[in-house]
């Protein structure tokens, strides 16, 4: 059996769907995941292969409204450098640096019908902007590995009897390279 990281969502499996040997990316919305559960595995009957099991649960609305903002940003003037007269006589004229990053995370979950139906939605806006070492554009600037990224979830949960509830998602996540 392959060993691989395996990512699901309320147990539902959200990366890709083979044993690739290694970890498909998920761009998560932090501001959704309530829990998560981390299992290791041999290869059980309910999962195709073994390894690592990262089962995310998502956050479901409540009889109060409530929601958060949560805001990172760093660029390249909070950052120095480390490039040394060993470097430059290598050829490296200028470092790595951070062109822009950024997240932006905000979520909000409330009633919908009291102790019935309830929402969460989310959204999440982040990006690793980075400047290669010694990597200039055709016109002299520097070039930059870019990495936009956005991820909305949106959950319906319904208590249907005393003991049963439904749930409805939707993610929709993006990254644009």
């Amino acid at each position: 059996l392959k060993r691989v990281c395996r990512t699901l969502i309320d147990g539902m499996v959200a990366d890709a769907m083979f044993g690739g040997g290694q970890c498909s990316c998920v761009y998560d919305n932090e501001a959704q995941t309530q829990e998560m559960a981390v299992q290791v595995s041999g290869g059980s009957a309910e999962n195709q292969t073994a390894g690592v099991l990262v089962n995310r649960i998502p956050r479901t609305g409540g009889n109060v409204f409530s929601g958060e903002v949560i805001g990172l940003f760093s660029n390249s003037d909070l950052q120095s450098t480390n490039i040394t007269d060993d470097l430059r006589a290598r050829g490296i004229r200028i470092g790595d640096q951070v062109n822009k990053s950024y997240d932006v995370n905000y979520s909000l979950g409330g009633p919908i019908i009291r102790d019935r139906l309830w929402f969460f939605i989310s959204g999440r806006n982040w990006a690793y902007n980075n400047y290669v070492a010694n990597a200039f554009n055709p016109d002299g600037s520097r070039a930059v590995d870019d990495n936009k990224v956005k991820s909305f979830p949106a959950r319906l949960t319904a208590q249907i009897s005393g003991r049963d509830r439904i749930t409805a998602m939707f993610d929709w996540p993006n990254k644009v390279r």
